[in-house]
């Protein structure tokens, strides 16, 4: 069995993923930029990468027991940012961080928890991810055209959500018609406050 391409994330609603495509648009068109398209905008919580698919029944099962009961995060998009850095991006991207009125703490606890089970089935972080703080956010656009400009540091999108799931994904990027495509979903506890 080949190996598949995955990561765990959330789902961005179509209507704010809308929202920032439209906003973006017109400061990052370009030969040497490719922004996302809505209906590929998501929050990565952990990237996987190579993953072989007998194991996939395994990796279902532990992350249904790492995020059962787990409270959703109530989330919003803030500013913008860049990978590695705005002077020379490969990534650029808007942030996500926990509502200011809600509990804090769920969004990292997430993320930790679906780690955790794939750190138990043998998984090793790759020595970017071990190096680098998690820094949610949405991936808007890859680039090779330099420094975005103050116009895309600017850009404040204003718009919350509540996920529902948490998203097992496998990547597909030569597959244009389906990008992404998700394997399993596992529900959140819906408890605003």
């Amino acid at each position: 069995m080949p190996d598949l391409r995955l990561f765990i994330g959330l789902d961005l609603p179509p209507e704010i993923g809308r929202r920032i495509e439209r906003s973006l648009r017109p400061l990052v068109e370009g030969e040497d930029v490719r922004a996302y398209s809505h209906e590929d905008m998501h929050v990565t919580l952990v990237f996987l990468g190579s993953w072989p698919e007998s194991r996939l029944p395994a990796l279902k099962a532990a992350l249904q027991e790492e995020v059962r009961g787990l409270n959703a995060p109530e989330l919003s998009i803030s500013g913008t940012g860049a990978f590695p850095d705005f002077e020379n991006p490969s990534v650029l991207w808007a942030g996500v961080e926990e509502d200011e009125e809600s509990v804090p703490g769920r969004l990292f606890a997430l993320h930790n928890r679906v780690r955790q089970a794939a750190l138990m089935l043998g998984w090793r972080a790759s020595s970017a991810e071990r190096l680098r703080p998690f820094t949610p956010h949405v991936t808007l656009a890859r680039t090779k055209a330099g420094d975005p400009g103050a116009a895309y540091r600017r850009l404040r999108f204003d718009r919350s959500w509540l996920p529902v799931e948490v998203l097992l994904i496998e990547s597909r990027p030569d597959d244009p018609q389906e990008r992404y495509r998700i394997l399993h979903s596992l529900p959140l506890v819906v408890r605003p406050g």
